[in-house]
């Protein structure tokens, strides 16, 4: 996974996955995931940059962390409309953090077909 700043644009996306491929010596990547969202870059302009990316051969599948449901719809439908879905949502998610599963985000991606990814699942020692 390659980290972005927030305030990345869906270029630069495609320039880092690039050079990730270049440090691992591969062709494609099994799974590339954006570490936030693009704030600074709309939800279209994102998903055509990820089917970019999966069209080209240069990942296998597209996934994001720390998106909330409002910021993952959008591009969910954006990747539809080019025959593609995430294939994950990396959340922190743990017994003192739930929010993903009360807010429905969870159960959304799960009717989608987007898994889930935990991260700090033991709350980082709170």
């Amino acid at each position: 996974r390659t980290s972005l700043p927030r305030l990345a644009l869906p270029g630069d996306l495609l320039a880092a996955l690039d050079a990730s491929r270049r440090r691992l010596g591969v062709d494609s990547i099994d799974l590339y995931q954006i570490h936030a969202p693009l704030v600074a870059a709309s939800a279209e302009a994102v998903g055509d940059a990820l089917a970019e990316a999966v069209l080209s051969g240069r990942c296998k599948a597209v996934g994001v962390s720390n998106y909330a449901l409002d910021e993952l719809l959008p591009l969910q439908r954006r990747l539809e409309k080019r025959g593609l879905s995430l294939a994950s949502n990396q959340v922190e998610f743990s017994l003192l953090r739930q929010l993903p599963e009360t807010s429905g985000l969870m159960a959304a991606c799960r009717d989608m077909g987007i898994g889930t990814i935990a991260y700090s699942p033991l709350a980082m020692g709170r």
